[in-house]
């Protein structure tokens, strides 16, 4: 998942293990002397407490004190990020409203015929955080790795949570279900935050998401942590296969 940073005419935005900023579209560069003159405002299109608002978060604390001005964080999630970044898109384009973006912003672009906003409403600013996806598991499933994940789908019905029709998590799910003839119903939520419960006392089955929010709960013993999506073994994990290890291409 990749976090990207937008500016309205100016937005913040992030995606599938990036995250952007951008900002909404009018130029800075008659104010850039001055800029930022008073607080800015980004807006998280997900839940608090999401890898995308953890990220943005842990950025923009450190943006405010290198710049001596407030940054306000506003959560708006709903639509697959599309009613936060909406919100962007109509804002003052003066260089002050941001929206951080996943690869869903791209995504909503092809599932939807009209969104309430169009490209040319942000300027894109900058790449913030590059994280992979990991296959996390209920307790429930008499499983212990991918292979045995996929094996046991084939033959009973499993579920898989995602942060919203269209994110990451449910292209990937959607795609590994259908590549090994899993029979898997996708569940959306508003965010990754609200999965966790759910994930822990098996009322969903699978999940795909960063590292930061399940991860604690695979350590603690309370989900499981199958496979990481990536080329290569997280260096942060360095223990947990990549799904290429477990048999996936």
């Amino acid at each position: 998942m990749a976090l990207h940073h937008f500016g309205r005419r100016t937005a913040l935005a992030a995606a599938l293990a990036f995250t952007s900023l951008a900002f909404s579209g009018a130029s800075l560069a008659q104010d850039a002397a001055d800029w930022p003159t008073k607080p800015i405002k980004v807006t998280v299109p997900y839940t608090p407490g999401g890898s995308t608002d953890i990220v943005s978060r842990t950025v923009f604390e450190a943006v405010s004190k290198r710049l001596g001005q407030p940054v306000v964080i506003a959560n708006k999630p709903g639509a697959n990020s599309t009613i936060g970044v909406a919100q962007t898109a109509r804002a003052p384009a003066d260089g002050y409203n941001f929206v951080s973006m996943l690869a869903a912003y791209t995504v909503n672009m092809s599932l939807y015929k009209k969104l309430p906003y169009k490209a040319s409403d942000f300027v894109a600013v900058s790449h913030v955080a590059d994280l992979p996806m990991f296959l996390f598991s209920s307790n429930k499933l008499p499983v212990k790795n991918a292979r045995e994940l996929a094996e046991y789908g084939k033959t009973n019905p499993l579920n898989y949570a995602s942060s919203g029709t269209g994110a990451s998590a449910h292209m990937i799910g959607a795609r590994w279900a259908q590549e090994n003839g899993l029979n898997a119903q996708h569940v959306p939520y508003n965010g990754s935050a609200p999965i966790l419960a759910d994930l822990m006392s098996g009322q969903v089955d699978m999940l795909f998401d960063p590292a930061l929010v399940p991860m604690p709960h695979a350590k603690n013993g309370k989900i499981k942590v199958l496979a990481v999506a990536s080329k290569q073994r997280w260096p942060g994990e360095p223990d947990i296969p990549t799904m290429e290890e477990s048999g996936f291409p």
